[in-house]
């Protein structure tokens, strides 16, 4: 199926703004010079999240593990962590640098 122009600008953003997490950190990153990266009006980020916060969720979604099958098969749980950590783009290792108050919103 193919993706709407809409769906293509989102996917856009979150690639872009995955890339600015990483090498900004969260407070780092500002729609502005996302809209710049993105060659978007500096409104598209803003009709699509309504805040930084949303953004990020959206960066991470996917990432997310869940880690109830550690204990019971460790194999695939290796696995599935680093393919998570592969397909994020290192964004996981970068949560230490978000502001705390952040992190327990995602818990």
């Amino acid at each position: 199926m193919s993706q709407t122009k809409s769906e293509r600008v989102k996917a856009l953003i979150i690639s872009e703004a995955k890339k600015m997490f990483i090498e900004r950190g969260y407070h780092g990153m500002n729609y502005r010079d996302l809209a710049k990266e993105t060659g978007l009006s500096p409104a598209a980020p803003y009709h699509r999240f309504k805040n930084k916060l949303e953004l990020f969720e959206a960066c991470i979604d996917g990432a997310e593990l869940t880690f109830d099958c550690a204990a019971e098969r460790p194999l695939e749980f290796t696995m599935l962590l680093e393919k998570t950590l592969q397909e994020n783009g290192g964004i996981i290792s970068k949560l230490s640098q978000c502001d705390p108050e952040v992190l327990f919103s995602l818990v």
